[in-house]
């Protein structure tokens, strides 16, 4: 009897560590988004949904306060993407509303009463049911934020409310065929979090928010410097305010409002910001530029350091390179930075990582001869 007591609690013993084993390797998510653009899409049989558990089609639109693709033909690309789950089982393929540069003032419009909430929360139960979808990202950038509306900041959290009520009335059904997902992108800037969210309120009804832990330096004519875009910690010259400008305090001051660390993705850019220099013998971070040019993808920065005439520079402190080419100046991330980002990231036990976007990264071997999306290759390496 002595023995066999002793066998079943060495059994059990066993069988609690295997279940925290798998707890730990299914804790962590690698949330991509992935952009609908026509000019720039990624043929679907590219994508290897090995290295993402969840999918964010980047972006539909607001019409007349219902959701809708932003153009007629998006309806077949998103149906081809959601093909994957057929090959990925686990995979998760959601559909991201708003975006950078989108009007916030649809969002507004909606947010106005509850009546006009109800009817677009319905608009988007139809659609994700319909085209099998598997949940809903809002990103309204930003609630209240400079804006007339400073009330905003509550009513989005009740348009939150809303749709966590109905999503859960859906997946109570019978049949569970869809358990339907919500989560919202955020700022990182702290006075925007401050200004645009009301946490903790809005915690409890997201499965996860995807923090956009990027554009932390951009350049304006209030500013004209050179600047890293997602650095990892600060450098020890800034002080105060520029101090809180990286991933690092960015993410812990959404943990001190109150944002369980198990519903935050931590964005990591696959692009990066490229500014004109104002003189090229002055090439450090916060040197002068006269302006900023479109965002880079990481292939087209790969190309360029094959010119002679770069240079490459890795920052030890804020963990993030730079590239000096003539009078551009490009902040980017690679496959060092994106490393230890990610180790950063199960080191402090955040819920995972978040990219924006696939699009950016190297699908067609730019960068090496043996790896696609080498950036998101390696964050899955690290994560799971």
């Amino acid at each position: 009897m002595f023995m066999k007591n002793v066998l079943m609690k060495t059994l059990l013993f066993i069988l609690i560590i295997i279940i925290n084993l798998i707890q730990i390797n299914c804790k962590f998510k690698t949330v991509c988004y992935l952009r609908v653009d026509e000019s720039q899409r990624i043929d679907v049989q590219t994508i290897n949904g090995t290295l993402c558990t969840h999918i964010i089609l980047a972006f539909a639109v607001l019409n007349n306060g219902i959701i809708v693709p932003k153009e007629v033909d998006d309806i077949f690309y998103y149906q081809n993407v959601t093909t994957l789950k057929t090959k990925y089982n686990d995979l998760k393929v959601m559909l991201s509303i708003g975006g950078g540069g989108s009007d916030g003032s649809g969002f507004h419009e909606i947010c106005s009463n509850q009546t006009n909430i109800d009817r677009f929360v319905w608009s988007v139960l139809d659609f994700l049911l319909k085209y099998n979808l598997d949940g809903l990202d809002l990103d309204w950038e930003f609630p209240a934020w400079n804006t007339p509306f400073p009330n905003d900041k509550y009513k989005f959290t009740q348009l939150l409310k809303t749709l966590h009520l109905w999503f859960g009335r859906q997946q109570n059904r019978i049949d569970r065929r869809h358990d339907l997902l919500l989560s919202c992108a955020v700022s990182a800037i702290v006075n925007v979090v401050d200004g645009a969210y009301d946490m903790p309120d809005m915690a409890q009804y997201i499965d996860f928010v995807n923090v956009m832990s990027y554009d932390f330096h951009i350049y304006s004519k209030y500013w004209p410097f050179t600047g890293y875009n997602s650095p990892l910690f600060n450098r020890k010259v800034e002080k105060s305010y520029f101090s809180l400008l990286n991933t690092n305090r960015s993410i812990n001051y959404w943990v001190d409002l109150g944002m369980s660390k198990d519903k935050i993705m931590v964005g990591i850019p696959t692009y990066g910001h490229t500014y004109v220099l104002a003189n090229t013998d002055h090439t450090t971070p916060d040197s002068a530029a006269i302006q900023q040019l479109d965002d880079i993808s990481y292939p087209s920065v790969c190309q360029m350091m094959r010119n002679s005439s770069s240079k490459v520079i890795f920052d030890v402190e804020s963990k993030v390179p730079y590239l000096v080419n003539d009078n551009h100046w490009i902040s980017y991330d690679d496959e060092i930075s994106v490393a230890f980002k990610a180790q950063w990231i199960r080191d402090n036990g955040f819920a995972g990582a978040m990219t924006y976007d696939l699009n950016n990264d190297d699908f067609n071997y730019i960068c090496n001869n043996e790896t696609k999306f080498p950036l998101h290759s390696i964050i899955y390496s690290i994560i799971n």
